[in-house]
């Protein structure tokens, strides 16, 4: 017959192992998560901060386009903003 090795809890060594190496791998998640998360949260900002300062040059771009004022400038905003996020994105595939 085979002994098992035991010790507190009345876990095996093998049993403590599995525990260890799901430990690891928890806390590598939830690193590799959070540094997502504060990724895609600095995304959002950085894009509002683009759009935000960079309007009024990308409204003038698209005077011969858009002749409504306003339209020009929600398209100016927009774009910029979304622009910024597909370049967080694409950041965010590259390194994760």
């Amino acid at each position: 017959m085979t002994e098992q090795v035991s010790s507190g809890f009345g876990l095996a060594a093998f049993d403590w192992a599995i525990i260890i190496v799901l430990a690891i791998s928890t806390l590598m998640s939830l690193r590799r998560g959070f540094l997502k998360e504060a990724l895609s949260l600095g995304t959002w900002i950085a894009a509002f901060i683009v759009a935000r300062q960079f309007h009024e040059p990308m409204d003038q771009l698209l005077e011969i386009q858009i002749i409504d004022p306003l339209m020009r400038s929600i398209a100016a905003f927009a774009a910029l903003f979304i622009g910024t996020l597909l370049v967080g994105a694409a950041l965010g595939f590259l390194l994760g």
